[in-house]
Order: structure tokens, then C-alpha cells, then sequence
């Protein structure tokens, strides 16, 4: 009896250890993840309705660095690409807002929707997929409205990200 009890935990010994050595590199460190150093990285913006004319619309967004760039809206539509992105990689575009001075709001109301779209493009053909978030909005505020609507998105940025991890 004592010799059955013995031989199955010395199967079960023998069985455990493949999983013994999982995720180790040998120096005592876990494995990291294996990095797409070729993806490609996209941000737009297509239309900002009625917005540019009420406000000053200031864009941030991750260069392949990983660092927030920022600059001044001058034209739409706007878009950046970027390439040679490491993975993992967040992918993050911020739209902040300033009212303009000296805009007198008479027109019965404003469409102040917006459309960005932001990307990921994986350099591997084998598994070639696009990730993509699209941020839309439709608004239209009413001209009594809009100054207490512009107070609201001078608070708080508008902002799409998306993460892609490596499979």
C-alpha cells in the first residue's frame, strides 16, 4: 500500500515538473514580452463642426517615444502618423479646449460635433489587423447653451486611447 501511495506522488513529482521552469529566463528575472518594434501609429481628426470658430483646440498625442507632443489645431482635417512604435503602446490623443475671446454667440445653435480616430497598424503581415478607436459626437447646443457648454470643455479634455498588447 505504502509503495502505491509512493508511486503516485513521485508520477505526480515527475509530471509537475515541466511547468518548473516557465517564464524564467535563467537569471533569476521573468521572461519580458517580446516586442513589434515596426508598428505603425495613426491619429485624425476629420471635422470639429462649429468648434474652431467658438474655441482654440490644442492636441496632444503620443510619438513613438511614448511622450506627449502638443500643438495648436491650425486646419482640419489634422492627422499624424508615427512610426516604429514599440509594443505594448498606448495610444492616446487629448483635445483641450480654450474659449476664444471677443466671439459674440447669436446664432439660434451650433453643431460643435466632432469626429478622431486613432490607430494601430501591426508591421506583421502574418497576423495583419488594424486596432482603431473612433471617438463621434453629434452635438448640437442651443445658442442660449453654448457659453455654459464651452465652460464644460475648457474643464475637461476630450480624450481616445487604445491600448494593443502583443499576442
Amino acid at each position: 500500500m505504502k509503495k502505491i501511495g509512493f508511486l503516485k506522488w513521485a508520477l505526480m513529482l515527475v509530471m509537475c515538473i515541466p511547468f518548473a521552469g516557465c517564464g524564467d529566463s535563467g537569471t533569476g528575472e521573468p521572461d519580458e514580452l517580446e516586442k513589434d518594434v515596426s508598428a505603425e501609429v495613426f491619429y485624425k481628426i476629420t471635422t470639429l463642426e462649429s468648434l474652431p470658430e467658438l474655441v482654440d483646440v490644442t492636441i496632444s498625442y503620443r510619438d513613438a517615444d511614448g511622450i506627449m507632443k502638443t500643438e495648436k489645431l491650425s486646419s482640419l482635417p489634422w492627422g499624424k502618423e508615427v512610426k516604429n512604435v514599440e509594443m505594448p503602446f498606448e495610444v492616446r490623443m487629448e483635445l483641450s479646449y480654450k474659449k476664444k475671446e471677443g466671439v459674440v454667440y447669436d446664432k439660434e445653435s451650433y453643431r460643435v460635433g466632432y469626429s478622431m480616430e486613432i490607430g494601430i497598424i501591426p508591421s506583421d503581415l502574418i497576423n495583419f489587423r488594424v486596432s482603431r478607436s473612433q471617438s463621434v459626437s453629434e452635438n448640437s447646443i442651443g445658442g442660449d447653451k453654448i457659453e455654459t457648454y464651452l465652460d464644460m470643455l475648457e474643464e475637461k479634455p476630450t480624450v481616445v486611447s487604445l491600448q494593443k498588447n502583443p499576442d
